[in-house]
C-alpha cells in the first residue's frame, strides 16, 4: 500500500457546497467516472468486469479490505499537512484563533477534561480541590467553544490555520424555458495565491500505475461540468513519514496523562486508578458513518481491539445539504459523526500487535463506507498535547 498527498489544482471555477472542501466521496466519484470510459453502457458490475478492458472493476469492484483506492477529504491549503480541527479542540468565542493570529488561543481539552472528570466523580476527592478546572478562556473568562475549519501542522508544536484567498467567479446563463428571458448567474470558486486542494490517498501497489494514468488526464469535479466548470489538474506527491511514529505518539500521550495525574497527586488527591500499568491512546475519527443498532464505537468490529475499552468520547454530528455535488440534485440527507475516543488498553495487552492494528486503522479507516473516505482515523493526534493555549 502506497500513501500519497493528492494535490488538486482547479483549472476552471468549481461549483461546490463548501469552496474550502472537496469531500473524498466526490473525488472518488470523479475517478470512477474516468475509469468507466471503457465500460459497457449501463454495466452494473455486480459480479465482475463488464469487458476485458474494464478498469473500474480492477480499481473499485473488489470488496476485500485494502484492495481498492481510498481517498480522504481534500482541503484548500498551501501545505499538505492539513487536517480538520479535533472535536475536542476549543477556542475563545470573543477572539477565536491562535495567539499568533491575535486570538486568545486554541486549546485541546481532551486530557484535562477527562482527568478532571475522574477526580470530580468522587465527592470526597472533589472537596480537596483548590480550584476546579473549567473550559474557559484564560484571558477573558469566556466559555470556550468548538473550533471550526482546518489546521496545518508546520512542525512539532507549530500549528496554524490556513490563510487563503477564495474568489467567486460568475457566468451568465440563459434558461431554456421559452417563457422566461431572464438570465441568472452561475457562481463558481477559484483559489489564488498558489493554493490547491490536498487529500490523503491510499493506493494498493498493483493499482499505482493505473491511478497515475487516470490522473494524467485530469478530473472533472462539481456541478456545471458541461458549462465550463470543474476541470482539475491532479498531482501525486509522495507522503513523507509522519513527524512521530504511532509508538512515539502513544508514549507522548501517556506521559502527558501521567503528568496531569501527578498534578492532582501533589495536592494530596489520590487518583482513582493510579499507574496500574494500563496505557491509553486516542482515536480521532472523521465523518464516521454510524451504525443505527449501537452507540458509535470505532473498536467494535475489530477482534484485535476487543480487549481495549473506550473510557471517554466526544462526538459531533454532521449532515450534508442533501444534494449531489456533481448534479446539484437532491440525494437525501446523510448523517455522519466525527469524534475523539480515549481508549484504555489493559496491562496484559500485547502492545506490538495493538500498534500494528492501530497502524492498519490509520491506513484503512474505520466503520462503513471507509472506501469512500469516511472514517479517516488518526492515533494520538499530536494536537491533543496542546492543553495550554497556543
Amino acid at each position: 500500500m502506497q500513501t500519497y498527498w493528492l494535490r488538486l489544482y482547479p483549472q476552471q471555477p468549481l461549483s461546490l457546497a463548501d469552496p474550502r472542501l472537496i469531500p473524498g466521496r466526490v473525488i472518488r466519484g470523479a475517478l470512477i467516472a474516468s475509469l468507466r470510459a471503457d465500460c459497457l453502457p449501463g454495466a452494473g458490475h455486480d459480479s465482475g468486469p463488464c469487458n476485458p478492458r474494464c478498469q473500474y472493476w480492477r480499481s473499485f469492484g473488489s470488496s476485500a479490505p485494502g484492495s481498492a483506492i481510498r481517498v480522504g477529504d481534500a482541503y484548500a491549503t498551501l501545505h499538505d499537512t492539513i487536517q480538520p480541527f479535533s472535536v475536542s479542540a476549543r477556542t475563545c468565542p470573543a477572539a477565536p484563533g491562535f495567539i499568533t493570529e491575535n486570538g486568545h488561543g486554541i486549546v485541546d481539552t481532551a486530557i484535562r477534561a477527562w482527568t478532571f472528570e475522574q477526580i470530580s466523580a468522587d465527592p470526597t476527592r472533589r472537596g480537596s480541590l483548590l480550584a476546579a478546572w473549567q473550559p474557559i478562556c484564560a484571558r477573558c473568562g469566556s466559555p470556550l467553544v468548538a473550533c471550526e475549519g482546518a489546521v496545518v501542522q508546520h512542525a512539532d508544536h507549530d500549528w496554524r490555520r490556513p490563510i487563503l484567498s477564495v474568489s467567486t467567479v460568475s457566468s451568465r446563463h440563459r434558461p431554456a424555458q421559452p417563457f422566461s428571458a431572464e438570465s441568472f448567474a452561475q457562481p463558481g470558486t477559484l483559489l489564488s495565491g498558489g493554493a490547491y486542494y490536498a487529500a490523503r490517498l491510499e493506493v494498493p501497489d498493483t493499482l499505482d500505475s493505473l491511478l497515475r494514468d487516470t490522473l494524467a488526464n485530469g478530473l472533472l469535479i462539481g456541478a456545471r461540468r458541461t458549462r465550463g466548470q470543474g476541470l482539475i489538474r491532479a498531482e501525486l506527491i509522495a507522503r513523507p513519514d509522519p513527524l512521530l511514529t504511532i509508538h512515539s505518539r502513544i508514549a507522548a500521550f501517556n506521559r502527558a496523562i501521567r503528568n496531569e495525574q501527578r498534578f492532582y497527586s501533589a495536592m494530596g488527591i489520590p487518583f482513582p486508578t493510579g499507574d496500574d500499568g494500563a496505557w491509553y491512546f486516542t482515536l480521532d475519527v472523521s465523518t464516521m458513518q454510524p451504525a443505527v443498532t449501537r452507540q458509535p464505537d470505532p473498536l467494535a468490529d475489530n477482534k484485535a481491539l476487543r480487549a481495549v475499552t473506550v473510557v471517554r468520547r466526544w462526538l459531533r454530528a454532521e449532515a450534508d445539504n442533501g444534494r449531489s455535488t456533481a448534479t446539484g440534485l437532491r440525494s437525501g440527507r446523510r448523517l455522519s459523526l466525527s469524534g475523539v475516543f480515549i481508549c484504555r488498553a489493559a496491562p496484559d495487552v500485547d502492545r506490538a500487535i495493538l500498534e500494528q492494528t492501530l497502524a492498519y486503522l490509520e491506513t484503512h479507516g474505520v466503520g462503513i463506507g471507509s472506501e469512500r473516505g469516511y472514517g479517516t482515523t488518526t492515533v494520538c493526534d499530536p494536537f491533543h498535547l496542546e492543553f495550554d493555549p497556543i
